[in-house]
C-alpha cells in the first residue's frame, strides 16, 4: 500500500485506489511532511508547522503506540526519509541532511548544503552515502556521518 501524509491525516492507499485513514491521531502533515513505514511496521512521521518548515519527528511501534517525539533543528523544504539499520536519514529539498537515532529520536549529525531542489540518495556497499540535492552532488562517509548514533 502507498502512504499519503496530508494536512487531513495519514492515509493508506490500497492497490484498488481506495483511501482509508491509517491514523486518526496523526500530527498535521502538509507540503513539507514525510512518512516512512519500515518492514517491521514501525512508522516515522515528520510533521510541519508551516508550509515548508519541519518541526517534529514522531515514531510509532508496529502496534501503533507512540515511542518518542523529537523536535528537529531548522529544516526547510520537502522531506525524504530513509532507514538504514538503526539510523534514520532525513533529507530536505532545502539542503538539510540529518542522521537520527531510530530508537530514541536523538539527532546524531546535521549538515546543510547550499541550494535546494529535488533530492536523491544512495548508500553504496563501499560505505559512501551519495547525495544529490538540487545541483549539489556530494559523497559522505556513512560511518563518520552516523558515529554519534551509537
Amino acid at each position: 500500500a502507498l502512504l499519503a501524509y496530508t494536512r487531513g491525516g495519514l492515509w493508506r492507499i490500497g492497490g484498488d485506489g481506495q483511501w482509508s485513514l491509517l491514523r486518526e491521531d496523526a500530527p498535521p502533515g502538509g507540503a513539507a511532511s514525510g512518512a516512512l513505514m519500515n518492514g517491521g511496521g514501525e512508522l516515522f512521521l515528520v510533521s510541519t508547522d508551516t508550509i515548508y518548515r519541519v518541526r517534529t519527528i514522531h515514531a510509532y511501534n508496529r502496534d501503533g503506540l507512540q515511542q518518542w517525539q523529537a523536535e528537529l533543528p531548522d529544516v526547510s523544504g520537502q522531506v525524504t526519509l530513509a532507514q538504514y539499520d538503526t539510523v534514520l536519514l532525513l533529507l530536505s529539498s532545502g539542503g538539510n541532511i540529518l542522521t537520527i537515532n531510530a530508537a530514541s529520536g536523538a539527532v546524531c549529525n546535521t549538515l546543510r548544503v547550499f541550494g535546494g531542489g529535488p533530492v536523491w540518495h544512495s548508500l553504496g556497499d563501499d560505505g559512501i552515502l551519495r547525495l544529490a540535492i538540487g545541483a549539489q552532488f556530494t559523497g559522505w562517509d556513512w560511518v563518520e556521518l552516523t558515529q554519534e548514533c551509537g
